[in-house]
């Protein structure tokens, strides 16, 4: 008994050259966005002619979708194989939200006796404390066969003050304005300006960013963000 199939796309009458089969299978896999970004289609073709294509290589409906896999080969007689090729294109960029513990930065604190000014970790000052807060951590999609290229965007610092010579400023738990007496230059960002964040309300990167493969040469970073408190 003959084997029936649905028409090709194309094929040279003795499927040396892979066929396609069926109607192409499009899905949405990422969950914030209701977005077909995949597309699987079944081919089938000789045996002894098969061969796999390289990762990237366009999908003959849409040429925005590039291979990402194949998947494994079904042996349907008379000399035949079956499987499926997946496609994906790129995502656009996307939000997703959730709890994380985030080390807010400390304040050093002043004090003032008579013409004297000092610096103090307790008297107006906050020590370092974590708290459980909402992050916002942001889906970016590249495209790319070097994925070392993608840029990581780095976290927040928090530095002293910048002293005389060649010395670098060197990471801090608390951040405070300049004095005159004794001369300290302030910490970056100071305490104002993060103050400052805070009454505005803007968000801190509170991570490097993180890079991971998504489908074949689709990368996706991810970058957490916390608003200032």
């Amino acid at each position: 008994m003959a084997l029936a199939f649905p028409e090709p796309i194309y094929t040279d009458g003795n499927l040396s050259i892979a066929a396609a089969v069926g109607l192409p299978i499009y899905s949405c896999p990422i969950r914030a966005v209701n977005t077909a970004y995949v597309v699987s289609q079944d081919f089938v073709q000789n045996i002894s002619s098969f061969s796999t294509l390289p990762l990237g290589t366009g999908f003959d409906r849409d040429s925005s979708f590039k291979l990402v896999s194949e998947g494994p080969r079904q042996d349907i007689g008379g000399g035949l194989v079956k499987w499926t090729r997946t496609y994906a294109r790129l995502p656009a960029s996307h939000d997703e939200f959730e709890s994380y513990s985030y080390s807010f930065i400390g304040f050093q604190g002043v004090w003032t006796v008579g013409n004297l000014t000092g610096t103090s970790i307790q008297a107006t000052g906050r020590p370092r404390q974590s708290h459980v807060v909402t992050s916002r951590v942001r889906h970016d999609y590249f495209y790319s066969t070097e994925p070392g290229t993608i840029p990581v965007i780095k976290s927040q610092r928090y530095l002293n003050g910048a002293g005389p010579g060649p010395t670098e400023p060197l990471d801090t738990d608390y951040l405070y304005d300049a004095v005159l007496v004794p001369s300290t230059p302030a910490s970056s960002p100071s305490r104002t300006e993060y103050v400052g964040m805070i009454n505005a309300g803007d968000e801190i990167v509170a991570e490097d960013s993180r890079l991971s493969r998504w489908l074949g040469n689709f990368y996706l970073r991810q970058t957490r963000y916390v608003v200032a408190k």
